[in-house]
């Protein structure tokens, strides 16, 4: 089993970083692979709108680290999404993860087989419906 630890945190060896490195430890003493990317030292583009991904059934054409990232996503088996929470937000390198992960359901081949999508989801405050919490993102996955 791989479990992929996702750092959003732009500090090195701070708090979220400990927290993910800590899930990963607890992981790795159950005998899974585990592997940490600190995406702040990857390069995600904004979403340009152009919708190859979905409408041409192809990677995204942006020119950045998405598709990797997108890759180690689907070869792991589970996810640890850390980041910390500014002014009740996601970190911007998540954000951006995530809006740019839609298109990945579109898609033929070999990410549409597994149906996996990061998506965030909506938690009931009040009478107000938040869809960028970070408490509320989820990985959905098909479990093998």
């Amino acid at each position: 089993m791989k479990i992929l630890g996702l750092n959003g945190s732009e500090r090195k060896l701070g708090n979220t970083e400990i927290l993910v490195k800590e899930a990963l430890m607890g992981a790795e003493e159950e005998g899974a692979q585990v592997e940490m990317l600190r995406l702040t030292e990857y390069k995600v583009l904004p979403c340009d709108g152009l919708a190859p991904c979905v409408f041409g059934n192809t990677r995204c054409n942006l020119q950045d680290d998405f598709n990797f990232i997108v890759d180690k996503i689907f070869e792991s088996d589970g996810l640890v999404l850390g980041t910390p929470c500014y002014i009740l937000e996601s970190t911007a390198i998540i954000k951006q993860l995530i809006d740019r992960a839609f298109s990945v359901n579109y898609r033929s081949g070999r990410e549409a087989n597994l149906r996996r999508l990061l998506s965030p989801m909506p938690q009931e405050v009040g009478h107000l419906t938040l869809f960028c919490n970070p408490i509320c993102y989820s990985f959905y996955s098909e479990w093998r």
